[in-house]
């Protein structure tokens, strides 16, 4: 059955939709038919709802609620992604679309020293966050994440129920495996761009609290890091 994201709805035992292009999806791209099933989440809760479609018009598509299934699919613990802007959009839209997929509560793109400013417009802000529904659509997971793009992020901090890890390939940085989540119902995920982030950028992430850890002896991209980084961490809290 195909998912859709329907947000601020109640979901009652009956359901109209006419909205323009959500009618356009339904009839035109997906051709559904009288006694088709759809299955709509609002992005918010752990909760998938499987209607019936009664009735299609030349305006709007008629549902029949036929059953609520409760999920428990997300992770236990709060991922969030502070990804240095890469250098293409394309690792961009792929970085969001996969974190997506892994379960991360957020994503936080932002300018760092080697960066590469790729000046978003808001109509590529809106596809990108498109392209998370679009994930969270077909995965399965129905947890909307928040996606940010910002200039830095100089007013975070470390708190008591958040571990602040900083992607760091040097001799310096604590193995990842050596860390304990037990106290922590958050982790944020700082990774650097291409050229990795400047020495007084980690400097000032020690300042700060973060601890710096590496994978293993291998440099990953960074479009890669976070990968597993996320199932690494959402395995282990298991």
């Amino acid at each position: 059955m195909q998912r859709i994201y329907l947000p601020d709805t109640d979901f009652s035992e009956a359901l109209e939709i006419s909205e323009a292009d959500l009618y356009h999806q339904l009839t035109r791209v997906l051709r559904s038919r009288v006694g088709d099933k759809v299955i709509f989440f609002d992005g918010k809760k752990q909760k998938d709802y499987v209607y019936k479609i009664t009735a299609i018009d030349k305006k709007k598509v008629e549902f029949e609620k036929k059953k609520v299934i409760k999920k428990d699919s997300e992770l236990l613990l709060n991922l969030h992604l502070y990804q240095a802007f890469p250098n293409k959009v394309s690792k961009l839209e792929y970085i969001i679309q996969k974190c997506s997929e892994i379960g991360y509560s957020s994503m936080t793109f932002f300018v760092a020293e080697h960066s590469q400013k790729l000046g978003l417009s808001d109509s590529k802000e809106e596809r990108l966050r498109k392209i998370s529904i679009e994930a969270i659509e077909q995965c399965g997971w129905n947890i909307i994440p928040e996606i940010i793009f910002c200039e830095d992020i100089t007013s975070l901090t470390s708190g008591k129920e958040i571990l602040s890890i900083v992607c760091d390939p040097t001799s310096e940085a604590k193995q990842l495996s050596k860390i304990s989540l037990k106290s922590y119902s958050d982790v944020h995920v700082f990774v650097g761009p291409e050229w990795g982030f400047s020495e007084e950028e980690l400097l000032a992430c020690n300042k700060r609290g973060f601890h710096r850890v590496s994978l293993w002896e291998r440099i990953l991209r960074t479009e890669t890091v976070w990968e597993v980084v996320g199932f690494f961490m959402s395995q282990k809290k298991k």
